[in-house]
């Protein structure tokens, strides 16, 4: 436990002031919880906050844990020093000048846990060791959580982004062709005493018209004349402007998904960092095509961000797997100091090729929508819409597991040129940094939306996120399929369905005849 005086040998007094600090910080920490949750509302927040009271409810446990059992564990497990400890397996020497001033600053708490060994002999983990355990799974916690809602910030942000181009572009095409049949009907209008009635005419048609090409063209490959210059303009490929001198309406042709050819166009492109205005467009048309969906309450941008959401919830927290990952790079870093260096690299280039195969497959969605096809799992990465969900997860935790050990190594270890047994070399730790930021922006902006929005696509979708009422259509539908299903009768040959087609001709027209007797018997 440490020297000093015990709990029973303090002036109350000083335990009344001890108290009494604990107590107002308690009640500061409630109160700043407090206002977070019930000030901004948001559900982003909300999340964020309760898996950290999560966090932080095991992190006081081991507190706990550690604060009553420290002196045992102490004292009964001394091990010999020459035997067990080896210099290959330590960060850094035992006598450079990190451990020097450590051991400097410890003074009688190391003097202390010694005396409870025999000479020769040493704890296992020192006292300084356990409490430094512990504060380096706070500050990967405090990591992990800061790395997730950052993450889902950037999500949200990107998403929102989406859907407001998605409104924007529905709004300018619906406007185009209602100028585009509007003018059409007024240049065929013939001079008769009923052009009133015949502009109110070419006004509804036009309405409907623009009704019509919203729903039909995302999904209809072959359309009539008069809807092509409206496929165009909801495709992104021309902007259809009108020009107040002439009156005419003038084109300007641009490519079909992406503007601009220059490399820095190209390569956001490639990264899914830009996608076309109409993708939300047609993946809702495809999901509720896909699905089944006839609910007419349903939200599918309210759906995105609840999924959104659901995604990241499930990558908070402390999982017996993540602590696995965590322990094995802890091991793995004495022998190999250059671990955290290495994980951050592989996680980078592992987000890369996540963002470049989530574009992909925004591609091939888009053209099984745009061709009317039938969504299949071939898509994904062996089969599994939930892959790139995972392997997501591992690289934001190692990520949150680098960030966190450097940000221990700042407030316990130090910094400088001494401290290279820690860091490495300056100008590995600015690589590092770099390749964390770059990954959580690629994560939050990239991976996270779009593999929200690609992975409902497929069977595995999150159904309990539709809403009660989309659901109880979903299964009224069913239910009536499975009522069709179960009448159907199967016939072994094409001759068997003629004569139970014939047969049942024949007992229709018996029973009608039966019932135009009874007829004519009671009228009689």
């Amino acid at each position: 436990m440490g020297t000093g005086r015990k709990f029973h040998e303090t002036d109350s007094w000083a335990l009344f002031v001890g108290f009494v600090i604990f107590a107002v910080l308690s009640i500061l920490i409630e109160k700043f919880v407090h206002y977070l949750k019930h000030r901004h509302r948001s559900k982003t927040m909300q999340t964020v906050i309760h898996k950290a009271e999560e966090e932080f409810f095991l992190l006081g446990s081991v507190s706990l844990f550690l604060m009553l059992f420290e002196e045992l564990i102490l004292a009964n497990t001394c091990v010999s020093t020459g035997t067990v400890f080896h210099d290959d397996w330590q960060m850094c020497d035992t006598y450079s000048s990190y451990s020097k001033r450590r051991r400097a600053l410890l003074g009688k708490g190391l003097a202390y846990a010694e005396e409870n060994c025999a000479y020769g002999e040493e704890p296992f983990l020192s006292a300084s060791t356990l409490h430094q355990i512990h504060g380096f799974i706070f500050f990967m916690a405090i990591s992990h959580i800061s790395a997730c809602a950052f993450t889902l910030y950037l999500g949200r942000k990107r998403v929102n982004l989406m859907l407001k181009n998605r409104r924007e572009h529905m709004e300018k095409t619906m406007r185009c062709i209602v100028q585009a049949t509007s003018m059409k009907g007024k240049s065929n209008e013939k001079e008769t005493p009923g052009a009133d009635a015949s502009d109110a005419a070419a006004d509804a048609n036009a309405n409907a018209d623009a009704r019509d090409v919203i729903v039909r063209i995302p999904t209809t490959k072959h359309v009539e004349a008069k809807h092509v210059e409206a496929k165009l303009a909801l495709k992104g490929q021309i902007d259809v402007v009108e020009d107040d001198n002439k009156g005419v309406m003038k084109k300007k042709l641009y490519e079909r998904l992406y503007p601009g050819e220059d490399p820095f166009s190209r390569f956001k492109e490639t990264l899914g960092i830009t996608v076309p205005n109409t993708t939300l467009i047609c993946f809702e048309l495809l999901f509720v095509r896909t699905h089944n969906i006839r609910s007419r309450k349903f939200d599918f941008a309210q759906f995105l961000e609840h999924c959104l959401e659901q995604n990241l919830s499930e990558t908070l927290g402390m999982s017996p797997g993540r602590w696995a990952i965590a322990a094995a790079l802890i091991l793995a870093w004495g022998p190999a100091i250059w671990v955290t260096f290495g994980v951050s690299a592989m996680n980078f280039l592992l987000c890369c090729a996540l963002a470049v195969k989530l574009n992909m497959t925004v591609k091939t969605i888009l053209q099984v929508e745009d061709e009317g096809g039938k969504m299949s799992n071939e898509v994904y990465w062996f089969r599994n819409p939930k892959f790139i969900e995972d392997a997501f997860v591992l690289a934001l935790f190692q990520q949150a597991f680098s960030l966190g050990a450097m940000v221990f190594g700042l407030w316990e270890v130090g910094y400088g040129d001494d401290y290279e047994c820690y860091y490495g070399g300056p100008g590995t730790y600015i690589l590092k940094i770099a390749f964390l930021l770059q990954a959580l922006l690629l994560g939050g902006y990239v991976i996270l939306p779009l593999q929200a929005v690609t992975a409902q696509m497929s069977d595995h979708f999150r159904a309990e996120l539709l809403g009660k009422h989309t659901k109880k259509t979903m299964e009224m539908i069913t239910e009536q399929l499975a009522r069709r299903r179960s009448n159907l009768k199967k016939f072994a040959t094409q001759e068997d369905v003629v004569l139970h087609i014939q047969r049942s001709f024949r007992a229709r027209r018996e029973k009608r005849m039966l019932q135009l007797a009874r007829s004519a018997i009671v009228q009689g």
